[in-house]
């Protein structure tokens, strides 16, 4: 056998440029196409091509100077849409882009003549379509698994994921965790400004180092210097806010375990510190709890605060409709705590913060309303959304700066994104109407209601 090795010298000069520009070309089929994009679910596949000189991503914000406008063309086929024994496209490898198998003779790719020394020709690079997430997001897709770690972290405070799923029990794990009540605690500080009106929703590691401080005075002689950063945050409040659990007197609140939650709300102007308890208000032991908890404040702050107790706080059990919760102490925590918030914005905003003293009193228990189990839902929601609104500022974050690279631009303009939580206006106001029927019902009657609410909440996620 003879072996001849191939000369390239007798070949015309090699391509130029514009030969071989020419040559790539080949791999579009329109000459006023610039970038393909496509993308591949279980039910629908996308093709799409941007307008000449059109490339590159669109950011979410208006520039100055604008940005080339991107025309687009754009084919959907929708396998199976309407057919209830349609499995969709075949996803075996979730990295595959590649074409469907089926309906495959719509996808048939183009035959092209070639020669045996014809250089192949590159299959045109394909993009994927931008991330939707920047602008929206189903809460049904941020449920999480059961395991540590972390779901939503804010500012002051954090949950796990296997926290999250503990939110709505109300059986023997129905007692919230110290991560739960601190980032329902705070959202509900984000929901009312409450920086920038003077008040301030410590957490409950804060409330502890109050409660050393207040048992224990300024052992180190050195006028608490070592609570610098419980100053900045206490210091120029007009309000403030602290949970309180047993707990706190085991020592070490990394291995506490309390059993009841409640708070205390200080008057920096008036100098009270009234302590609100739903079931053990009338008990020595958390009176002097919470006295310490009161006496670490006015330590840090160096003020002298009365202390006094809300005789007339609603129980958590007997002033509570829904009658098979265990544990409702976290979220009437949380209840008490908006409607003192939204009575002292109320003063704020009539310019008559003098006048505000909260409190239980006769008006406020004549109109209580609490149920534990809405209130359960109602955190898991505002957590929920949180959670998404966060995906979607990483997201849009995350594009804006792949669009804008190479690129000089001002920004104008902010774009506001939104959450869908999963359900239309007709469920959402299903579940109002169960939730009130549980407010009214008794009995078997109430359960059987809360058991609908479940259901009707749960299709959220």
């Amino acid at each position: 056998m003879t072996v001849s090795k191939l000369d390239l010298s007798s070949l015309s000069e090699l391509p130029t440029d514009v030969a071989k520009d020419s040559h790539y070309k080949r791999s579009r089929i329109y000459d006023m196409t610039k970038e393909s994009l496509r993308h591949k679910t279980r039910t629908m596949f996308v093709t799409a091509s941007r307008g000449h000189q059109r490339g590159g991503l669109v950011p979410t914000k208006k520039t100055r100077p604008a940005l080339c406008h991107r025309r687009y063309s754009i084919d959907v086929s929708t396998n199976g849409w309407g057919d209830n024994d349609a499995t969709g496209w075949d996803l075996t490898d979730d990295d595959d882009t590649a074409m469907p198998s089926a309906p495959a003779a719509v996808f048939v790719p183009l035959e092209t003549k070639h020669e045996e020394t014809d250089v192949p020709i590159p299959r045109a690079a394909m993009s994927s379509l931008p991330d939707p997430v920047r602008f929206f997001v189903d809460q049904k897709s941020v449920w999480p698994q059961i395991n540590g770690a972390t779901f939503l972290e804010l500012e002051n405070s954090s949950i796990a994921n296997e926290d999250v799923h503990l939110i709505t029990e109300t059986g023997e794990d129905s007692w919230w965790r110290d991560d739960i009540l601190n980032v329902a605690l705070e959202l509900l500080s984000e929901k009312y400004g409450c920086k920038a009106r003077g008040i301030e929703i410590v957490n409950c590691f804060i409330s502890y180092i109050l409660y050393r401080v207040g048992k224990d005075g300024d052992i180190d002689g050195n006028d608490y210097a070592n609570y610098d950063e419980e100053k900045r945050r206490l210091m120029g409040k007009k309000w403030i806010f602290l949970p309180i659990n047993d707990g706190f007197m085991e020592g070490d609140p990394s291995t506490a375990h309390g059993c009841h939650w409640a708070f205390v709300v200080v008057d920096r102007d008036g100098l009270t510190a009234l302590y609100v308890d739903s079931l053990f208000g009338k008990s020595w032991h958390f009176r002097n709890l919470a006295r310490t908890v009161v006496a670490g404040v006015g330590n840090i702050l160096n003020v002298k605060l009365h202390f006094i107790v809300d005789e007339s706080a609603p129980n958590q059990n007997s002033s509570n409709t829904c009658r098979n919760d265990l544990g409702p102490c976290g979220p009437f925590v949380v209840t008490a705590t908006e409607l003192f918030l939204q009575t002292i914005c109320y003063f704020q905003d009539c310019d008559r913060e003098h006048e505000c003293f909260v409190r239980f009193d006769e008006d406020l228990c004549r109109t209580w309303r609490f149920n534990s189990m809405r209130v359960r839902h109602n955190v898991l929601r505002d957590i929920g959304w949180k959670k998404c609104q966060q995906m979607m500022q990483k997201a849009a974050v995350d594009h804006n700066e792949a669009a804008f690279k190479g690129v000089e631009h001002l920004v104008i303009e902010e774009f506001e994104p939104s959450v869908v939580d999963g359900s239309d206006s007709e469920n959402e106001d299903s579940v109002a109407t169960l939730v009130e029927e549980i407010e009214q019902g008794t009995g078997d009657e109430e359960a059987e209601a809360e058991e609908d609410t479940d259901d009707a909440l749960a299709e959220t996620y």
